[in-house]
């Protein structure tokens, strides 16, 4: 049993995740932790809240790559940890950041005051940042060599992800609930009205 923590989440709860019979939670509490998949066993538990004691939670889910579990907490900032030890390997102070997105040899993710980020997996060391005009960004989906990244309050974004460029802004709403990619460079976007769109990148 893992404490919840004293104050509610941010975004809701964690969504676990599963590699090689190990599965991933994160917690109000700013804990993340590693569980043997057959039986529920503690392999490793890390506080990743870094002396907050305000949202700490990690209410993200977590990327795995290359032996390094990628975990942000709401106040902590962005983490890589060693998957089998529960290491922290370093830390990046993003503030709000969304789900990591593992792309080549960087780490993608959007934060609260509305930048769209892209990290070194290496040693976390920030290789560029575009400041998008709305705030409040949601989680990236990747079409391509394109990052797609919905605002809950006004445009949904394409941007480049291996340079800092915005090639499209869509503003056919007042924000956007998720989006989701298809094959053939298909983009499902859900507006908050709950309409449906289907755009095509080109």
């Amino acid at each position: 049993r893992v404490t919840r923590g004293l104050y509610p989440s941010v975004k809701g709860h964690n969504s676990p995740r599963i590699s090689e019979g190990v599965v991933y939670s994160g917690f109000p509490s700013g804990r993340l932790v590693a569980l043997d998949q057959p039986d529920g066993d503690v392999i490793w538990a890390v506080d990743l809240a870094n002396e907050s004691t305000r949202h700490a939670d990690i209410d993200e889910p977590v990327a795995i790559a290359d032996g390094n579990v990628y975990a942000v907490s709401f106040n902590g900032g962005l983490y890589a940890i060693n998957s089998l030890t529960g290491t922290i390997r370093w830390r990046q102070e993003l503030r709000g950041a969304t789900a990591p997105i593992v792309y080549r040899d960087q780490l993608l993710t959007t934060t609260v005051d509305g930048s769209f980020v892209s990290l070194d997996r290496t040693d976390g060391s920030i290789t560029f940042r575009v400041q998008l005009e709305d705030r409040a960004p949601g989680r990236i989906a990747l079409v391509g060599e394109y990052a797609i990244v919905p605002t809950t309050q006004g445009a949904l974004y394409v941007l480049d992800a291996q340079a800092p460029a915005i090639h499209a802004r869509f503003v056919p709403t007042s924000g956007f609930a998720s989006v989701a990619s298809a094959p053939g460079g298909r983009l499902i976007a859900l507006d908050n009205r709950g309409v449906l769109h289907g755009l095509t990148l080109r």
